[in-house]
């Protein structure tokens, strides 16, 4: 039977037909009937390779040079960007494009040329369009939205800000709404002041794990990034308020000297574990005076806040430059009729090993021997961890002094203070002092009181009207307490692991403390008898007092009650309705029904 005649061939099969053409048919075989001639083999090549890069998407666009280097095409994609700040983020990013892309991201700059991007960002129907695409995101509520924005990222948020209009917008509001910058680590200097104006509501910068990226060493890329923040500081209305310095033991009193003249506003300065500073540093920070607010604002001009800057391509790197000569005069540009504003309020010094008491008294009093150039505004200070301090640093402090931190000072032996010598502190750390013997307080507005740790501790005196809290766990050796009715807004007391404690220390400490709400005297080995007489008693742990034999709690407010390891525990009186916690493992002694009793008062706290 003759073969059915094919009806007319369309286009695309016979392309495809004469495509597939096998080359074993010979130059000479002449082609099927309704099918085009087959393509030469170098066409058929180049038509393959052209769809192989349709595929993988390296045809589109205008093809690159073979010359061209990383720093080309980044330039390319970022235009107005001006190239040094591009070589740095792209040096820092180890010659890696998308390393560059995410550091500059970082910065706020997603957008090429600072601001006009490339590729336009879709309309606000096509914006509409991908919103719904995206499924939950466009149903949930505004509050939330905002609330997802302030968890992500800065890198996340500033790749997404690229997706759409509301994204870009929602990016913005994230960058006005941070106010502590923390560049990451590895950044170029100059990153770090294009943060700084890339964020003009920001209050902070945290350089603790930024850890320097200088080439000249953690020196030279701390200078660098402090005159870098400096330029971006001159272009704002605000100052920045909180410079927290590199961790490590690189620092020395030049470079704080160098965080002191390039920022002017600051009221929080922290230095943590810069071992080589000494008192020096601690002259240059109690003779530190803020910059007027009025001259600031001056200086920084009526332009948008909430604007990058459009000089020179909008680039921070340029201001760098600009920016050190204009931190430099803005002394000069201050009005003579406005006072400078007080110092530093929060100074940490922690680790500084070559702190002696000559610059802890001139810190902690505002001046040497106590008479301030300026009235002293400190309000919080922190010397943990210096070594040199002895008990002559620790005898008078500023009038505004109202937290003190000296945790770890190996130097303390015998610590007292009275109105006189602190008449405005509230908090006292001193904990892990593994030297001191004795802490004997006379302090009206004391609040609260940590003295844990402290092997050799043996006495702890205090009489403080305000005291709320007192942490003194882990004091092996602590045997006297102070006298009754010496701390009647006591609400917290925490004595674990006290072995030496006796009753008759505690007890008579207790006394007037009505408002004593908590209660932990677990490991009190030497424990005999606990009368706890306070109405709002709520928790109370005795656990693992092996000497304790009788336990009076007669609080209604009892919640919680620990008697665990009480293996010596025969008599107890509690004055619970109902308990939420409860737990008397190993107490032997205890008669069965005095157990069954308080076992009942759990079972009605946990139905009710």
């Amino acid at each position: 039977m003759p073969r059915r005649a094919r009806g007319p061939v369309s286009r695309g099969q016979a392309a495809f037909e004469a495509l597939l053409a096998s080359d074993g048919e010979g130059e000479g075989a002449a082609p099927r009937r309704g099918a085009r001639p087959s393509r030469p083999p170098k066409d058929r090549e180049r038509f393959f390779r052209l769809r192989a890069d349709a595929a993988t998407g390296a045809g589109v666009g205008p093809p690159s040079r073979r010359d061209e280097t990383p720093l080309d095409a980044l330039a390319a994609s970022f235009p107005s960007v001006d190239r040094a700040l591009l070589a740095d983020c792209l040096g820092a990013a180890g010659g890696t494009l998308n390393g560059a892309v995410e550091a500059l991201a970082t910065l706020g700059i997603v957008e090429a040329g600072g601001g006009e991007a490339r590729r336009p960002l879709p309309t606000s129907a096509a914006a509409d369009a991908v919103a719904v695409a995206a499924g939950p995101w466009s149903f949930l509520v505004p509050d939330v939205q905002r609330l997802i924005w302030a968890l992500l990222p800065q890198r996340d948020a500033a790749r997404a800000a690229g997706a759409c209009r509301e994204f870009a917008a929602r990016a913005r509001e994230g960058r006005a709404a941070v106010r502590t910058l923390r560049p990451p680590r590895g950044v170029p200097p100059a990153a770090v002041g294009a943060m700084v104006v890339a964020h003009p509501k920001a209050t902070g910068l945290d350089l603790a794990k930024w850890g320097g990226g200088g080439e000249g060493g953690a020196g030279d890329g701390l200078r660098a990034a402090l005159a870098a923040a400096a330029a971006g500081e001159a272009t704002r209305r605000s100052p920045l308020r909180s410079l927290v310095l590199p961790r490590g033991a690189e620092g020395d009193e030049r470079a704080l000297a160098d965080a002191l003249v390039a920022l002017t506003g600051l009221t929080r300065l922290a230095a943590p574990g810069w071992a080589r500073l000494g008192d020096g540093a601690a002259r240059a920070l109690a003779a530190y005076q803020r910059a007027p607010e009025d001259g600031l604002d001056d200086v920084a001009g009526s332009s948008d806040s909430d604007a990058m800057p459009r000089a020179a391509g909008g680039t921070a790197a340029l201001l760098v430059a600009a920016g050190v000569a204009a931190a430099a005069s803005r002394a000069a540009q201050r009005r003579p009729c406005v006072a400078p504003a007080p110092g530093l309020a929060a100074i940490e010094l922690t680790g500084a090993t070559a702190l002696t008491d000559a610059g802890a008294i001139r810190l902690l009093r505002g001046g040497p021997g106590g008479a301030s150039v300026h009235p002293p505004c400190v309000a919080a200070v922190d010397l943990s961890r210096c070594p040199a301090l002895t008990d002559a640093a620790f005898r008078r402090f500023a009038p505004t002094l109202r937290t003190l931190t000296a945790a770890h000072c190996a130097g303390l032996v015998r610590l007292t203070l009275d109105a006189g010598g602190g008449p405005r502190l509230a908090s006292l750390d001193v904990g892990r002092c593994a030297r001191l013997e004795a802490v004997t307080l006379a302090l009206p507005h004391l609040e609260a009181l940590n003295v844990s740790g402290c092997g050799a501790l043996a006495s702890l005196d205090v009489a403080c009207p305000a005291l709320a809290e007192v942490n003194a766990a882990q004091c092996p050796n602590l045997s006297s307490l102070w006298p009754p009715r010496s701390a009647p807004a006591l609400a917290r007391l925490n004595v674990f692991g006290c072995r030496a404690l006796p009753s008759a220390a505690l007890e008579p400490a207790l006394e007037g403390c009505d408002a004593l709400s908590s209660l932990v005297v677990a490991g009190a080995l030497s424990l005999a008898r606990l009368r706890a007489p306070s109405p709002l008693l709520a928790r109370l742990d005795v656990a693992g007092c092996r000497q304790l034999v009788e336990v009076v709690a007669p609080s209604p407010q009892l919640r919680a009650f620990n008697a665990a390891g009480c293996v010596s525990l025969a008599r107890l009186a509690l004055g619970a309705a109902s308990l939420d916690a409860l737990a008397l493992d190993g107490t032997g002694r205890l008669p069965v029904e005095v157990a069954a009793r308080v076992r009942s008062l759990a079972g009605r706290g946990a139905g009710g």
